[in-house]
């Protein structure tokens, strides 16, 4: 599994890498907002460690500049532990909030329970196949593949999403059904967010192929995957 770590602290960030890899995670460390947002714009996570205190300030009121190009799991860590500082996190949708000092052992807990939680979702259908005449698109592990074999890797999310589409070949699937899919209430999550991450699955799609994406839009109520 492939891991973001944002901490400014370096000891910190240097301890958390060699733990991490250790335990056969592939770890990219930023030290500051700036370079993270970087790197979240040349690869795709699956899961983001946000240190809440960065160089730039409070790290909270930048998640919405982190979820334009990371729609996944999300865990933030601070010394600010108070029940108001967990429920400011939780309001922006972040998955996890870890009080420091760090307990190493609590948080490979939390990570090998997102990867078992991606695991059985993989495991319970591994391979859904949507297939006509003339082509067919499927879906493994969190990379979709086109008709001619071209690989689009997809976050977390994104795999949730189009599995569901894919799933329901010819057929439509309404945006609530969608947002379910992703583990996220219908009521209160942001209709932006799912707008956002519909349009990262077209370009990552038509990027990887040239060509346009094998699904529509009916506006306002879901999408069709048609091939």
């Amino acid at each position: 599994m492939r891991l973001l770590l944002i901490e400014d602290e370096i000891d910190l960030a240097y301890q958390l890498e060699r733990f991490l890899i250790k335990r056969q995670y592939h770890v990219t460390v930023c030290n500051n907002l700036n370079d993270s947002l970087l790197a979240l714009s040349n690869q795709v996570y699956d899961a983001v460690l946000l240190d809440r205190l960065l160089p730039e300030g409070d790290a909270l009121k930048d998640i919405a500049r982190i979820k334009k190009h990371h729609d996944g799991f999300m865990l933030v860590m601070s010394a600010l532990g108070e029940v108001q500082d967990r429920v400011a996190a939780f309001n922006r949708d972040v998955n996890y909030y870890l009080s420091k000092p760090i307990d190493f052992d609590e948080l490979l807990a939390i990570l090998e329970q997102f990867e078992r939680k991606i695991t059985q979702t993989a495991s319970s259908n591994p391979s859904v196949r949507a297939e006509n005449a003339s082509s067919s698109w499927y879906i493994k592990r969190k990379r979709l593949y086109s008709p001619d074999q071209l690989v689009i890797q997809l976050t977390a999310r994104e795999a949730m999403m189009v599995e569901l589409m894919i799933a329901e070949f010819g057929q439509l699937v309404t945006r609530s059904a969608l947002i379910m899919a992703m583990n996220q209430d219908p009521i209160n999550y942001d209709s932006k967010a799912l707008d956002s991450a519909v349009y990262r699955i077209r370009h990552k799609i038509e990027q990887a192929t040239g060509q346009s994406v094998p699904f529509e839009t009916v506006h306002g109520v879901g999408y069709v995957w048609h091939d």
